[in-house]
Protein backbone atom coordinates (compact mmCIF):
# COMPACT_ATOMS: atom_id res chain seq x y z
CA UNK A 1 0.00 0.00 0.00
CA UNK A 2 1.25 3.41 -0.97
CA UNK A 3 1.94 6.28 1.81
CA UNK A 4 -0.55 8.82 -0.01
CA UNK A 5 -2.88 5.70 0.47
CA UNK A 6 -6.45 6.57 2.06
CA UNK A 7 -5.68 3.11 5.13
CA UNK A 8 -2.41 5.29 5.87
CA UNK A 9 -4.05 8.01 6.63
CA UNK A 10 -6.71 7.33 8.70
CA UNK A 11 -4.19 5.02 10.66
CA UNK A 12 -1.87 8.02 11.48
CA UNK A 13 -4.77 10.05 12.48
CA UNK A 14 -6.26 7.74 14.60
CA UNK A 15 -3.18 7.00 16.59
CA UNK A 16 -2.43 10.34 17.40
CA UNK A 17 -6.06 10.95 18.20
CA UNK A 18 -5.66 8.08 20.81
CA UNK A 19 -2.00 10.10 22.15
CA UNK A 20 -4.17 13.03 22.86
CA UNK A 21 -6.73 11.92 24.76
CA UNK A 22 -4.08 9.85 26.69
CA UNK A 23 -2.08 13.00 27.93
CA UNK A 24 -4.84 14.91 28.77
CA UNK A 25 -6.13 11.96 30.81
CA UNK A 26 -3.01 11.95 32.70
CA UNK A 27 -3.29 15.51 33.00
CA UNK A 28 -6.79 15.12 34.69
CA UNK A 29 -6.05 12.21 37.60
CA UNK A 30 -2.72 14.17 38.83
CA UNK A 31 -4.23 17.41 39.07
CA UNK A 32 -2.84 21.21 39.20
CA UNK A 33 0.21 21.29 41.03
CA UNK A 34 0.77 22.30 44.15
CA UNK A 35 1.62 26.28 44.93
CA UNK A 36 5.14 26.80 46.43
CA UNK A 37 4.90 27.50 49.84
CA UNK A 38 8.64 28.48 50.43
CA UNK A 39 7.85 31.64 48.83
CA UNK A 40 6.83 33.64 51.84
CA UNK A 41 4.55 35.16 48.99
CA UNK A 42 1.13 33.88 50.21
CA UNK A 43 0.32 32.35 53.47
CA UNK A 44 -1.45 28.69 53.47
CA UNK A 45 -4.83 28.65 55.08
CA UNK A 46 -6.05 25.51 54.92
CA UNK A 47 -9.75 24.80 55.29
CA UNK A 48 -11.59 23.14 58.14
CA UNK A 49 -15.01 21.85 57.77
CA UNK A 50 -17.52 21.32 60.36
CA UNK A 51 -20.91 20.11 60.24
CA UNK A 52 -22.17 23.39 59.34
CA UNK A 53 -19.64 23.72 56.17
CA UNK A 54 -16.56 25.13 55.43
CA UNK A 55 -15.02 27.52 57.79
CA UNK A 56 -11.96 30.21 57.42
CA UNK A 57 -8.40 29.13 58.28
CA UNK A 58 -6.19 30.56 59.93
CA UNK A 59 -3.12 31.78 59.36
CA UNK A 60 0.01 30.53 61.19
CA UNK A 61 -0.60 32.98 63.96
CA UNK A 62 -3.48 31.71 64.64
CA UNK A 63 -6.25 34.52 63.92
CA UNK A 64 -8.92 34.54 62.13
CA UNK A 65 -10.55 30.75 63.17
CA UNK A 66 -14.24 30.67 64.16
CA UNK A 67 -14.61 27.44 65.88
CA UNK A 68 -17.82 25.92 65.44
CA UNK A 69 -19.62 22.70 66.65
CA UNK A 70 -17.41 19.66 66.89
CA UNK A 71 -14.07 22.06 66.13
CA UNK A 72 -11.46 23.09 69.00
CA UNK A 73 -10.30 26.84 67.93
CA UNK A 74 -6.38 27.15 68.04
CA UNK A 75 -4.93 29.34 71.04
CA UNK A 76 -2.56 32.10 70.11
CA UNK A 77 0.55 31.45 71.85
CA UNK A 78 0.83 35.21 73.87
CA UNK A 79 3.71 37.99 73.33
CA UNK A 80 6.18 37.38 76.12
CA UNK A 81 6.61 40.92 77.49
CA UNK A 82 8.73 42.21 80.99
CA UNK A 83 7.61 40.53 84.23
CA UNK A 84 6.52 37.73 82.02
CA UNK A 85 7.25 33.91 82.22
CA UNK A 86 8.52 32.63 78.48
CA UNK A 87 5.69 30.44 77.08
CA UNK A 88 6.76 27.28 75.46
CA UNK A 89 6.09 27.02 71.81
CA UNK A 90 3.20 24.47 70.83
CA UNK A 91 5.21 21.57 68.75
CA UNK A 92 3.46 20.20 65.43
CA UNK A 93 1.64 17.38 65.68
CA UNK A 94 2.01 14.47 63.23
CA UNK A 95 -0.14 14.32 60.29
CA UNK A 96 -3.48 14.35 60.58
CA UNK A 97 -6.86 14.56 59.28
CA UNK A 98 -6.51 17.00 56.06
CA UNK A 99 -8.19 20.58 57.56
CA UNK A 100 -6.20 20.31 61.14
CA UNK A 101 -4.30 23.63 61.84
CA UNK A 102 -0.75 23.57 63.05
CA UNK A 103 0.08 23.09 66.23
CA UNK A 104 -3.28 22.33 67.11
CA UNK A 105 -5.01 18.71 66.84
CA UNK A 106 -8.36 18.34 65.27
CA UNK A 107 -11.38 17.17 66.89
CA UNK A 108 -13.41 15.00 64.65
CA UNK A 109 -16.77 16.46 63.68
CA UNK A 110 -19.92 15.59 65.38
CA UNK A 111 -23.29 17.15 65.25
CA UNK A 112 -24.40 16.40 68.66
CA UNK A 113 -21.23 17.77 69.96
CA UNK A 114 -21.89 21.04 71.50
CA UNK A 115 -19.34 24.04 70.84
CA UNK A 116 -16.35 24.26 72.65
CA UNK A 117 -16.17 27.76 74.61
CA UNK A 118 -12.85 29.84 74.48
CA UNK A 119 -9.76 28.72 76.92
CA UNK A 120 -10.53 30.57 80.27
CA UNK A 121 -7.80 32.98 80.81
CA UNK A 122 -6.03 32.40 84.28
CA UNK A 123 -6.28 35.65 87.42
CA UNK A 124 -3.42 37.94 87.03
CA UNK A 125 -2.69 38.32 91.14
CA UNK A 126 -1.72 41.86 92.85
CA UNK A 127 1.25 42.67 91.44
CA UNK A 128 1.68 40.91 88.23
CA UNK A 129 1.35 41.75 84.83
CA UNK A 130 -1.58 40.67 82.92
CA UNK A 131 -0.87 38.51 79.94
CA UNK A 132 -2.83 39.67 76.23
CA UNK A 133 -4.30 36.51 74.54
CA UNK A 134 -5.48 37.63 70.65
CA UNK A 135 -9.05 37.71 70.38
CA UNK A 136 -9.73 37.67 74.24
CA UNK A 137 -10.03 41.06 76.19
CA UNK A 138 -7.42 41.12 79.16
CA UNK A 139 -7.84 40.17 82.58
CA UNK A 140 -7.45 43.46 84.98
CA UNK A 141 -4.93 42.62 87.86
CA UNK A 142 -7.27 41.44 91.16
CA UNK A 143 -7.30 44.03 94.15
CA UNK A 144 -4.80 43.83 96.34
CA UNK A 145 -6.24 42.38 100.01
CA UNK A 146 -6.79 44.53 102.54
CA UNK A 147 -4.62 44.81 105.19
CA UNK A 148 -6.87 44.28 108.27
CA UNK A 149 -10.09 43.80 107.84
CA UNK A 150 -13.12 46.19 106.97
CA UNK A 151 -15.35 47.59 109.13
CA UNK A 152 -19.19 46.06 109.03
CA UNK A 153 -19.90 49.48 108.24
CA UNK A 154 -17.41 52.08 106.56
CA UNK A 155 -17.19 55.64 107.86
CA UNK A 156 -18.70 57.66 105.33
CA UNK A 157 -16.36 60.22 103.36
CA UNK A 158 -15.12 63.06 105.72
CA UNK A 159 -17.38 66.04 105.43
CA UNK A 160 -20.39 63.59 104.54
CA UNK A 161 -23.51 64.66 106.95
CA UNK A 162 -26.30 61.67 107.65
CA UNK A 163 -29.22 62.18 109.21
CA UNK A 164 -30.92 59.57 111.80
CA UNK A 165 -33.51 58.78 109.12
CA UNK A 166 -32.79 55.09 109.39
CA UNK A 167 -30.62 54.85 106.20
CA UNK A 168 -27.14 53.32 107.03
CA UNK A 169 -24.97 53.62 109.21
CA UNK A 170 -27.55 55.05 111.29
CA UNK A 171 -30.34 52.51 113.29
CA UNK A 172 -33.64 53.81 114.85
CA UNK A 173 -35.47 51.27 117.21
CA UNK A 174 -37.62 48.91 116.01
CA UNK A 175 -35.11 48.73 112.92
CA UNK A 176 -33.11 45.24 112.30
CA UNK A 177 -29.56 46.04 113.69
CA UNK A 178 -26.67 45.11 111.27
CA UNK A 179 -24.90 42.60 113.46
CA UNK A 180 -26.91 39.40 113.90
CA UNK A 181 -27.80 37.75 117.42
CA UNK A 182 -27.79 33.94 118.24
CA UNK A 183 -27.39 32.02 115.38
CA UNK A 184 -27.44 34.18 113.07
CA UNK A 185 -30.70 35.80 113.82
CA UNK A 186 -31.12 39.53 112.94
CA UNK A 187 -31.79 41.50 116.23
CA UNK A 188 -34.05 44.34 116.94
CA UNK A 189 -33.30 47.48 118.51
CA UNK A 190 -35.50 48.16 121.53
CA UNK A 191 -36.76 51.55 121.87
CA UNK A 192 -34.78 52.50 124.82
CA UNK A 193 -31.43 53.16 122.66
CA UNK A 194 -32.97 56.12 120.87
CA UNK A 195 -29.56 56.43 118.45
CA UNK A 196 -27.79 53.11 116.93
CA UNK A 197 -24.86 54.45 114.67
CA UNK A 198 -22.11 52.21 113.35
CA UNK A 199 -19.01 53.51 112.89
CA UNK A 200 -15.24 52.17 113.54
CA UNK A 201 -13.91 51.03 116.90
CA UNK A 202 -15.10 53.73 119.51
CA UNK A 203 -11.93 54.99 121.96
CA UNK A 204 -13.72 57.62 123.76
CA UNK A 205 -16.82 59.62 123.78
CA UNK A 206 -17.05 63.45 125.02
CA UNK A 207 -19.67 65.84 125.25
CA UNK A 208 -18.98 69.22 124.85
CA UNK A 209 -20.45 72.01 126.83
CA UNK A 210 -21.88 73.65 123.09
CA UNK A 211 -24.07 70.23 122.68
CA UNK A 212 -21.96 68.76 120.00
CA UNK A 213 -21.12 65.25 120.74
CA UNK A 214 -17.56 64.00 120.05
CA UNK A 215 -16.34 60.20 119.49
CA UNK A 216 -12.20 59.14 119.52
CA UNK A 217 -12.52 56.12 116.96
CA UNK A 218 -9.53 54.09 115.51
CA UNK A 219 -10.13 55.90 111.73
CA UNK A 220 -10.67 59.35 112.76
CA UNK A 221 -13.14 61.58 114.68
CA UNK A 222 -16.98 61.94 114.76
CA UNK A 223 -18.98 65.00 115.21
CA UNK A 224 -23.12 64.44 116.38
CA UNK A 225 -24.12 68.39 116.13
CA UNK A 226 -28.26 68.07 116.58
CA UNK A 227 -29.43 65.43 113.90
CA UNK A 228 -26.37 65.81 112.04
CA UNK A 229 -23.06 63.37 111.90
CA UNK A 230 -19.94 64.35 110.54
CA UNK A 231 -16.75 62.09 109.36
CA UNK A 232 -13.02 62.99 109.92
CA UNK A 233 -10.56 61.35 108.86
CA UNK A 234 -6.97 61.60 107.28
CA UNK A 235 -7.99 59.59 104.54
CA UNK A 236 -10.46 62.11 103.63
CA UNK A 237 -7.88 65.09 104.65
CA UNK A 238 -10.43 67.02 107.42
CA UNK A 239 -8.11 65.23 110.47
CA UNK A 240 -4.36 65.13 111.10
CA UNK A 241 -3.64 61.91 112.67
CA UNK A 242 -4.79 57.91 111.47
CA UNK A 243 -6.95 57.51 115.00
CA UNK A 244 -8.09 58.94 118.06
CA UNK A 245 -7.17 57.63 121.40
CA UNK A 246 -8.94 60.18 123.61
CA UNK A 247 -11.06 63.36 124.34
CA UNK A 248 -11.28 66.57 126.50
CA UNK A 249 -12.79 69.96 126.18
CA UNK A 250 -11.61 73.03 128.31
CA UNK A 251 -14.64 74.93 127.42
CA UNK A 252 -13.23 77.09 124.77
CA UNK A 253 -11.50 73.74 122.61
CA UNK A 254 -11.29 70.42 122.21
CA UNK A 255 -8.51 68.50 123.19
CA UNK A 256 -7.45 64.70 120.71
CA UNK A 257 -4.90 62.30 121.90
CA UNK A 258 -3.72 60.45 119.12
CA UNK A 259 -0.47 58.44 118.79
CA UNK A 260 1.28 61.00 116.60
CA UNK A 261 0.44 64.36 119.18
CA UNK A 262 -1.92 66.12 120.85
CA UNK A 263 -4.42 68.51 118.60
CA UNK A 264 -6.79 71.24 119.73
CA UNK A 265 -9.59 72.64 117.86
CA UNK A 266 -12.18 75.41 118.41
CA UNK A 267 -14.17 74.28 115.09
CA UNK A 268 -13.94 70.83 114.55
CA UNK A 269 -12.18 72.11 110.88
CA UNK A 270 -8.52 73.32 111.88
CA UNK A 271 -6.11 72.07 114.36
CA UNK A 272 -3.26 73.25 116.30
CA UNK A 273 -0.43 70.17 117.07
CA UNK A 274 1.42 69.72 120.01
CA UNK A 275 4.52 67.67 120.58
CA UNK A 276 7.66 66.98 122.65
CA UNK A 277 9.05 70.45 121.60
CA UNK A 278 6.09 71.63 123.12
CA UNK A 279 7.30 69.79 126.67
CA UNK A 280 4.77 66.83 126.21
CA UNK A 281 5.94 63.77 127.80
CA UNK A 282 5.49 61.83 124.87
CA UNK A 283 3.30 61.80 121.86
CA UNK A 284 1.87 58.81 122.01
CA UNK A 285 -1.08 60.38 124.38
CA UNK A 286 -3.51 57.60 126.01
CA UNK A 287 -5.39 59.78 128.66
CA UNK A 288 -6.67 63.40 128.85
CA UNK A 289 -8.47 64.91 131.68
CA UNK A 290 -9.56 68.62 132.34
CA UNK A 291 -10.08 69.81 136.05
CA UNK A 292 -11.66 73.09 135.71
CA UNK A 293 -8.18 74.90 135.54
CA UNK A 294 -5.20 72.48 134.31
CA UNK A 295 -5.32 69.79 131.34
CA UNK A 296 -3.66 66.96 132.55
CA UNK A 297 -2.11 64.75 129.68
CA UNK A 298 -1.57 60.98 130.21
CA UNK A 299 1.35 59.62 127.33
CA UNK A 300 3.93 57.02 126.39
CA UNK A 301 6.30 58.46 128.76
CA UNK A 302 4.74 59.64 131.70
CA UNK A 303 2.65 63.03 131.93
CA UNK A 304 2.23 66.66 131.56
CA UNK A 305 0.20 69.77 132.59
CA UNK A 306 -0.76 72.61 130.46
CA UNK A 307 0.60 75.73 131.95
CA UNK A 308 -0.61 79.10 131.67
CA UNK A 309 1.94 79.95 128.78
CA UNK A 310 0.36 77.55 126.82
CA UNK A 311 3.53 75.10 127.06
CA UNK A 312 3.28 71.53 129.16
CA UNK A 313 5.16 70.60 132.45
CA UNK A 314 6.38 67.30 132.43
CA UNK A 315 6.16 64.56 135.08
CA UNK A 316 8.04 61.46 134.70
CA UNK A 317 9.77 58.63 136.63
CA UNK A 318 12.88 61.66 137.01
CA UNK A 319 10.93 64.23 138.10
CA UNK A 320 8.44 61.91 140.60
CA UNK A 321 11.25 60.09 142.28
CA UNK A 322 10.11 56.92 141.10
CA UNK A 323 6.50 57.52 142.25
CA UNK A 324 5.57 56.01 138.87
CA UNK A 325 6.60 52.90 138.42
CA UNK A 326 6.13 52.17 135.18
CA UNK A 327 6.13 55.62 132.26
CA UNK A 328 2.99 54.24 130.74
CA UNK A 329 -0.48 56.22 131.81
CA UNK A 330 -3.80 54.48 130.29
CA UNK A 331 -6.17 56.10 132.87
CA UNK A 332 -5.62 59.49 134.46
CA UNK A 333 -7.96 61.37 136.75
CA UNK A 334 -7.29 65.14 138.73
CA UNK A 335 -9.57 64.99 141.81
CA UNK A 336 -9.49 67.87 144.17
CA UNK A 337 -6.01 68.18 145.36
CA UNK A 338 -4.58 64.79 143.89
CA UNK A 339 -3.98 63.11 140.63
CA UNK A 340 -4.16 60.10 140.25
CA UNK A 341 -2.81 57.97 137.33
CA UNK A 342 -3.15 54.06 136.17
CA UNK A 343 -1.11 51.96 134.26
CA UNK A 344 -0.12 48.44 134.36
CA UNK A 345 2.25 48.75 138.07
CA UNK A 346 -1.20 49.49 139.64
CA UNK A 347 -2.64 53.78 141.01
CA UNK A 348 -0.15 56.16 141.59
CA UNK A 349 -1.59 59.30 143.98
CA UNK A 350 0.30 62.52 143.60
CA UNK A 351 -0.49 65.37 146.38
CA UNK A 352 -0.10 68.35 144.35
CA UNK A 353 0.45 70.07 147.51
CA UNK A 354 3.73 68.81 147.37
CA UNK A 355 6.66 68.90 144.49
CA UNK A 356 6.50 66.14 142.47
CA UNK A 357 10.57 65.51 143.78
CA UNK A 358 8.85 64.99 146.90
CA UNK A 359 8.75 60.86 148.11
CA UNK A 360 5.97 61.25 150.66
CA UNK A 361 4.11 63.51 148.43
CA UNK A 362 3.40 60.05 146.12
CA UNK A 363 1.71 56.67 147.03
CA UNK A 364 0.62 53.52 145.06
CA UNK A 365 -1.84 51.31 145.72
CA UNK A 366 -1.15 47.94 143.64
CA UNK A 367 -2.07 44.20 143.86
CA UNK A 368 0.93 43.03 146.42
CA UNK A 369 0.79 45.65 149.26
CA UNK A 370 -2.68 46.90 148.84
CA UNK A 371 -5.23 44.68 148.31
CA UNK A 372 -5.84 45.64 144.55
CA UNK A 373 -7.38 42.45 142.59
CA UNK A 374 -5.19 43.55 139.68
CA UNK A 375 -2.57 46.06 138.63
CA UNK A 376 -3.38 47.11 135.57
CA UNK A 377 -6.02 50.19 135.78
CA UNK A 378 -7.95 50.21 132.43
CA UNK A 379 -10.55 52.69 133.57
CA UNK A 380 -10.57 55.28 136.41
CA UNK A 381 -13.64 57.51 137.59
CA UNK A 382 -15.10 59.38 140.81
CA UNK A 383 -18.37 59.09 141.81
CA UNK A 384 -20.27 59.79 144.86
CA UNK A 385 -17.40 60.49 146.96
CA UNK A 386 -15.57 56.92 145.82
CA UNK A 387 -12.80 56.15 143.34
CA UNK A 388 -13.78 53.10 141.01
CA UNK A 389 -11.22 51.43 139.00
CA UNK A 390 -11.74 49.17 136.28
CA UNK A 391 -9.26 46.43 135.91
CA UNK A 392 -9.05 42.73 133.86
CA UNK A 393 -10.70 41.42 137.13
CA UNK A 394 -13.27 43.09 138.28
CA UNK A 395 -14.50 46.59 139.38
CA UNK A 396 -12.87 47.93 142.45
CA UNK A 397 -14.08 50.95 144.57
CA UNK A 398 -11.71 52.29 147.21
CA UNK A 399 -13.67 52.80 150.25
CA UNK A 400 -11.04 54.61 152.52
CA UNK A 401 -10.53 58.29 151.91
CA UNK A 402 -7.36 59.18 149.82
CA UNK A 403 -6.15 62.14 152.74
CA UNK A 404 -6.33 58.75 154.91
CA UNK A 405 -4.27 57.16 152.92
CA UNK A 406 -1.45 59.45 152.81
CA UNK A 407 -1.64 59.16 156.92
CA UNK A 408 -0.84 55.73 157.02
CA UNK A 409 -4.65 54.18 156.96
CA UNK A 410 -4.71 50.52 155.09
CA UNK A 411 -6.86 51.21 151.78
CA UNK A 412 -10.23 48.96 151.89
CA UNK A 413 -11.60 47.71 148.82
CA UNK A 414 -15.48 46.43 147.46
CA UNK A 415 -15.12 44.30 144.23
CA UNK A 416 -17.87 43.36 142.00
CA UNK A 417 -16.62 40.74 139.67
CA UNK A 418 -18.98 38.48 137.00
CA UNK A 419 -19.70 36.74 140.27
CA UNK A 420 -21.15 39.59 141.91
CA UNK A 421 -23.68 39.98 138.45
CA UNK A 422 -21.17 41.94 135.88
CA UNK A 423 -21.48 40.76 132.32
CA UNK A 424 -17.67 39.83 133.11
CA UNK A 425 -14.75 40.60 135.13
CA UNK A 426 -12.54 42.68 132.09
CA UNK A 427 -14.02 46.70 132.89
CA UNK A 428 -13.00 48.83 130.06
CA UNK A 429 -14.82 52.09 130.64
CA UNK A 430 -16.74 54.03 133.58
CA UNK A 431 -19.56 56.70 133.88
CA UNK A 432 -21.99 58.27 136.81
CA UNK A 433 -24.54 59.35 135.25
CA UNK A 434 -27.66 60.53 138.27
CA UNK A 435 -27.85 57.98 140.58
CA UNK A 436 -26.20 54.43 138.70
CA UNK A 437 -22.74 53.79 138.07
CA UNK A 438 -22.60 52.65 134.60
CA UNK A 439 -19.93 49.82 133.78
CA UNK A 440 -18.38 48.80 130.44
CA UNK A 441 -17.01 45.77 130.36
CA UNK A 442 -15.79 43.03 127.54
CA UNK A 443 -18.70 40.97 127.54
CA UNK A 444 -21.62 43.67 127.80
CA UNK A 445 -22.95 46.78 130.00
CA UNK A 446 -24.07 46.64 133.06
CA UNK A 447 -26.01 49.12 135.69
CA UNK A 448 -24.70 49.47 139.17
CA UNK A 449 -27.22 51.53 141.69
CA UNK A 450 -28.06 51.02 145.18
CA UNK A 451 -25.82 48.55 145.06
CA UNK A 452 -27.82 46.39 142.76
CA UNK A 453 -26.25 45.18 139.52
CA UNK A 454 -27.64 44.90 136.31
CA UNK A 455 -26.61 43.28 133.26
CA UNK A 456 -27.39 44.52 129.22
CA UNK A 457 -26.41 42.07 126.69
CA UNK A 458 -26.12 42.01 123.12
CA UNK A 459 -30.15 40.39 123.11
CA UNK A 460 -30.85 43.93 124.84
CA UNK A 461 -30.04 45.65 121.75
CA UNK A 462 -26.51 46.41 122.60
CA UNK A 463 -24.57 46.56 118.85
CA UNK A 464 -21.54 45.21 120.03
CA UNK A 465 -20.38 43.00 123.61
CA UNK A 466 -17.15 44.76 123.99
CA UNK A 467 -18.06 48.03 126.02
CA UNK A 468 -15.18 50.36 125.07
CA UNK A 469 -16.09 53.80 126.34
CA UNK A 470 -18.95 55.70 128.22
CA UNK A 471 -20.11 59.04 128.74
CA UNK A 472 -22.96 60.88 129.88
CA UNK A 473 -25.19 63.43 128.30
CA UNK A 474 -27.80 65.15 129.51
CA UNK A 475 -30.28 62.39 130.51
CA UNK A 476 -28.58 60.29 127.66
CA UNK A 477 -25.42 57.51 128.37
CA UNK A 478 -23.53 57.34 125.21
CA UNK A 479 -22.44 53.33 124.75
CA UNK A 480 -19.15 53.00 122.50
CA UNK A 481 -18.17 49.45 121.24
CA UNK A 482 -16.14 47.79 118.32
CA UNK A 483 -19.25 47.94 116.19
CA UNK A 484 -20.19 51.63 116.90
CA UNK A 485 -21.98 54.27 118.82
CA UNK A 486 -25.09 54.35 120.82
CA UNK A 487 -27.26 56.48 122.86
CA UNK A 488 -29.48 54.81 125.51
CA UNK A 489 -32.15 56.10 127.43
CA UNK A 490 -31.85 55.15 131.01
CA UNK A 491 -35.87 56.30 131.62
CA UNK A 492 -36.97 54.09 129.06
CA UNK A 493 -35.12 50.68 130.64
CA UNK A 494 -37.50 49.85 133.02
CA UNK A 495 -40.88 50.73 131.29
Amino acid sequence: MSAGSPDRSLAFWGGLAVLVLLVVTIRWTRGPAPADLTSGSTPYAPTVSGPGGPLAGPTPTGEGLTAGPGVRAPVAVPAVGPGVGQVPAVAPSPAGPVGAPVGVPAVAPSEAAPAVAPPVIPQVGPGQQSVAIPGLPAVAPAPAPSAAPVPQVAAPAPGVTILPTGKPPVVTPGQLAGAPGAAGVPRVIPAWWVLTVQMPPVNAILAAPDGRLWVATDRGLAELAGEQITFHSREGGSFPAAQATCLAHDGRALWIGTFEGLYRTEDGRRFQRFGQADGLAHEMVWSLDWDGMVLWVGTQNGFSFLLPNGRFEKVDKQISNGGLADLWIGALRKIGRWVLAGNDDGLSIWDTGSFAANPAAWITLDMFSSGLVHNWILALTHFQDRIYVGTPHGLCRLDTPIDRLFSGSAPAWEVWTRSRGLPGDRVNALAGLGDTLWIGTHDGLARLRSGAVRAIAMADGLLASDVRALAAGGDLLWVGSSAGLQALNPALLDR
